[in-house]
């Protein structure tokens, strides 16, 4: 049984990848061309989103240290919260954007 396999991949500036395989068996050859294109995130809300995110921490910080000025306590773990939930929400963005997508 003769069996033999040659493949390519090309990489290309518009986000696509073809992938170029021939094989051949039994005195015949096959050949298959598949090309996968990447979606690109273009949601733009992400990217306003952020700055409003941290203009909100510095604003509640600000009240939190106007009001609460005998307990610095309350202040600190307020403020830890919220630089935790927009660490979080970057992250989540983050993993996001990279993700490939291929069909």
């Amino acid at each position: 049984m003769d069996f033999s396999v040659l493949g390519t991949m090309d990489h290309y500036n518009d986000n696509t990848v073809n992938l170029t395989y021939s094989y051949s068996r039994n005195s015949r050859n096959f050949t298959r061309s598949i090309v996968f294109r990447r979606k690109e995130n273009t949601e733009w809300s992400p990217l306003i989103l952020i700055p409003l995110l941290a203009t909100v921490v510095l604003i509640v910080t600000v009240f939190l240290l106007m009001m609460f000025r005998q307990n610095p306590t309350f202040v600190i773990s307020t403020v830890a919260c919220c630089l935790i939930f927009v660490t979080v929400y970057l992250i989540m963005v983050a993993m996001d954007s990279s993700r490939q997508y291929l069909y």
